[in-house]
């Protein structure tokens, strides 16, 4: 069952490395780190326990999977963002995301460190966030920790059998 197909998103892996100057003195270095959308931008599904994420819609296999049972999800507040997320897309004179960026940081749940950032641009559709919310929850809740696994069996293969017409 295909519950959240074709969507676009920034996607980054993992949250922002901090080298000891940025640590311990973030008056001087800017502490936040800044990426364009398109920079960053992914496709992705959901389906049953799995994050399914591509470079590009006519990808035909995915770059990596997110196991949704490996991750909790909060909506990130765009006034006061975790000191290890990206600012996707920032305003003009400001460390905030442009108001039609909507983020969400899955966190490890033995770690609680960021493992992944997803950001949907709002701009032609405000209901993405709360779909995705809604979705990853009620996906999260149904599969539990149930692992999917999947090949690909190309149709050039030779184990592969036509069916007979």
């Amino acid at each position: 069952m295909f519950l959240f197909i074709d969507q676009k998103a920034a996607i980054i892996q993992g949250g922002v490395k901090k080298d000891i100057f940025r640590k311990y003195l973030p008056a001087i270095f800017d502490e936040r780190d800044f990426v364009s959308y398109g920079e960053v931008l992914r496709y992705m599904f959901i389906k049953n326990n799995c994050i399914l994420v591509y470079t590009e819609e006519t990808s035909p296999s995915p770059l990596y999977a997110v196991q949704i049972s490996d991750v909790t999800m909060e909506q990130e507040d765009p006034k006061k963002p975790d000191k290890n997320s990206f600012t996707v897309s920032p305003r003009a004179s400001t460390n905030e995301a442009s108001a039609n960026m909507l983020t969400f940081l899955l966190r490890d749940k033995v770690t609680r460190k960021i493992a992944y950032q997803v950001t949907f641009d709002t701009t032609s559709d405000k209901s993405l966030g709360k779909m995705f919310m809604d979705i990853f929850q009620r996906n999260a809740k149904q599969y539990g920790d149930e692992v999917i696994t999947a090949s690909v069996v190309g149709s050039n293969s030779k184990t592969a059998k036509n069916p007979k017409s």
